[in-house]
């Protein structure tokens, strides 16, 4: 099988500057900052989503609420943060003014925050403003991210960037349907089909499509080998089927086509098969070895055994209210086993690198956020299952035990990481300024 060396996903990838010449890679000092702060907020949306969770039903619209915190607070940051960053890194592209990306930010906080307490308080208009300024947030998002591929100074990555453009448009079709819901009366009849299409945009659309366009590139440079042959013919068509298959799918639950749903739940799943060629074949080179890979590797895993178990429910389901009720039984195992395994992942593998100084400080950081991650991992997806379990009882609150346990350690170790390199770059003393410079005075 033929390789080729990784070059733009490598850890330090250089940003060119419109005239030439380079300037910081990422995790140094002028974005280390900017990126740290960003990330601080995806934590401190998981923590939330976690102490939400285990109030046990003393927090109204617990359900939702804990669901809407991980995808609409915590990924959804983590996305816009980390999918302009790559776009850059892998197009060889300027990268952008920090001041819009930090209006982006904040605008989009305002929005995620006016949707949870619109949504939990039942204020209609709150929500909608909030989804409105949501919807402002992710245009700019998307723009964004079209200008830096207009801009960029090699085309070989450029479907990564068009997979995160197709799923800025799922979360602004997927921010519509939800609205829709959150102000329409409960015996709306379009409701039970609207939320099924709200979801299948949010989370294979907004998630997923950003995942697997991400995971094309990343993948290898987590397991640290090369990228194997035809990863980007493997990508165009994943991209292809994948967001005609959600098209067609998010239509057909809308309209409640049964027909029609099935059949983009199938190009979907399809498209989910093209991506793991070459990521089996990387599996293969080189295995996973830690808690950021197992995790990735594991998570697109579930993500495949959920569209196809969806696409079963489809078919054998009788009506929208049979299946609206099986929904129900699959989502919090998918947004475990996939959407919280990946972000985890994710943010086990970048967080060292935003930390930096140096390579010596970043396997410090590496083994603070390692420490017994085979019991995390192993806890995790052994949850997921558990979550499935049609009946509340002691199997499902089991499973939510484990998945809260390996959450909190995460959460835990990212603190203790962040502060010993906070500690040792405290104690290091400065670097000395390059000779025939004159220092400031």
């Amino acid at each position: 099988m033929k390789v080729r060396f990784v070059r733009p996903c490598a850890q330090k990838v250089p940003f060119m500057r419109e005239g030439g010449g380079t300037v910081a890679a990422p995790g140094s000092r002028p974005r280390r900052g900017w990126q740290l702060r960003a990330n601080a907020v995806v934590l401190a949306y998981v923590l939330t989503a976690v102490v939400v969770l285990a109030a046990n039903g003393r927090i109204a619209d617990q359900r939702w609420l804990t669901v809407h915190l991980l995808l609409l607070g915590a990924v959804t940051n983590a996305v816009v943060t980390w999918g302009e960053h790559f776009s850059v890194a892998l197009l060889r592209a300027p990268q952008p003014a920090r001041g819009p990306a930090v209006a982006r930010l904040v605008g989009l906080n305002l929005g995620v925050v006016g949707v949870l307490v619109g949504v939990v308080a039942g204020r209609p208009v709150l929500t909608l403003a909030a989804a409105a300024l949501l919807s402002v947030v992710v245009l700019g998002h998307v723009g964004s991210l079209l200008r830096i591929r207009r801009g960029a100074l090699q085309g070989r990555f450029a479907g990564t960037a068009r997979f995160y453009v197709a799923a800025g448009v799922a979360l602004l079709v997927g921010i519509g349907l939800g609205a829709t819901i959150a102000v329409e009366p409960s015996d709306w009849p379009q409701k039970e089909p609207f939320h099924a299409a709200h979801v299948h945009a949010n989370v294979l659309g907004w998630i997923g499509l950003t995942v697997l366009g991400t995971l094309f590139t990343l993948w290898p440079t987590v397991l640290r080998t090369r990228m194997v042959d035809g990863v980007m013919r493997a990508a165009s068509w994943c991209l292809v089927l994948t967001s005609v298959g959600l098209a067609t799918a998010v239509t057909g639950f809308a309209v409640d086509a049964t027909g029609l749903a099935a059949a983009g739940l199938a190009l979907y799943a399809a498209g989910v098969v093209a991506a793991l060629r070459p990521f089996v074949a990387t599996w293969r080179q080189k295995p996973p070895y830690d808690a950021a890979s197992w995790s990735m590797g594991l998570a697109v895993g579930w993500l495949l055994v959920g569209v196809l178990v969806d696409l079963g429910m489809v078919v054998t389901s009788s009506d929208a209210e049979q299946y609206a009720t099986r929904l129900d039984l699959l989502v919090p195992p998918l947004v475990v086993g996939f959407v919280g395994q990946v972000l985890l992942g994710a943010l086990t593998y970048l967080l060292p690198v935003v930390l930096g100084g140096g390579p010596a400080a970043q396997r410090a950081s590496n083994a603070v956020l390692g420490r017994a991650w085979p019991v995390r991992v192993t806890a995790f997806n052994l949850a997921v299952p558990m979550l499935a379990v049609p009946e509340p009882g002691s199997v499902r609150a089991l499973g939510w035990v484990l998945v809260v346990s390996a959450t909190l350690s995460f959460l835990g170790l990212a603190v203790v990481a962040v502060a010993r390199n906070q500690s040792t770059r405290s104690a290091s003393p400065p670097a000395a300024p390059p000779a025939g410079r004159p220092t400031s005075p």
